[in-house]
């Protein structure tokens, strides 16, 4: 009704974005601005036309902001992303690493879209199923001992990417992240992968103070390594 009142009184959307978190606090608010954002990204189809450097990237640009944030404070070595797309967000982490002034991202997709747009030496990209045995084969052989963090965000079946978290968990480092997209898709899909992974694994807990800008398409998927478990600890 306020709401209603305040439209058909001519006030903009942030006014009665405001006067929402005055009346009905924080928790409202927030489910307001995140729902609100997420039509717009996704039923007007602006996330197709979102690009990094000239290459499409489909990550939110506040979970970007994010990754940039997580990256600078752990320092990985290596950052393994499934679900390359074009390579947008590939490259974005390369750049990233340039900044910080060290670090290799390793893409893979079934598809081989990013090696066509992709010419940056920290990238290598693989083609193939991230859950495949001769996929995870060649990104152990890269990762070995090094420091890492994975960014899950390809096929999102529930299936598919709890095996990948069983998969590619090893790799993550100790204080480093496994970033699993999409979460808030209805059905089976990456949440109910996340929750699963979770009842078996106290080695990773979720850190909720990666969503601090409310928007984003990982909520309860930050998930930090806080300890060993079934770390990879890479070839003696």
């Amino acid at each position: 009704m306020l709401k209603i009142l305040l439209i058909a009184q001519g006030a903009k959307w942030w006014e009665v974005a405001l006067e929402t978190m005055e009346k009905y606090g924080a928790t409202f608010a927030r489910r307001f601005f995140s729902r609100g954002f997420r039509k717009t990204w996704e039923y007007t189809g602006v996330w197709l036309y979102t690009n990094w450097l000239g290459v499409p990237a489909l990550k939110k640009p506040l979970d970007l902001w994010i990754y940039q944030e997580i990256m600078w404070e752990t320092r990985p070595q290596v950052l393994v992303e499934s679900g390359s797309g074009k390579g947008g967000s590939a490259l974005f982490f390369a750049s990233i690493f340039d900044l910080i002034g060290e670090g290799r991202v390793v893409t893979i997709d079934v598809q081989d879209m990013a090696s066509r747009t992709l010419t940056h030496p920290r990238i290598t990209t693989i083609v193939g199923s991230s859950v495949s045995d001769d996929v995870v084969r060649q990104v152990r052989e890269i990762v070995g001992r090094q420091s890492a963090m994975v960014s899950l965000d390809s096929d999102h079946s529930a299936s598919h990417v709890l095996r990948e978290m069983e998969l590619y968990s090893q790799f993550v480092s100790v204080g480093n992240y496994m970033v699993v997209e999409d979460t808030g898709i209805r059905g089976p899909g990456p949440g109910k992968a996340v929750r699963e992974f979770l009842r078996h694994r106290s080695d990773f807990v979720q850190d909720r103070t990666r969503e601090k800008f409310m928007v984003t398409s990982c909520h309860g998927g930050f998930l930090k390594r806080i300890s060993a478990g079934r770390c990879w600890l890479g070839p003696w």
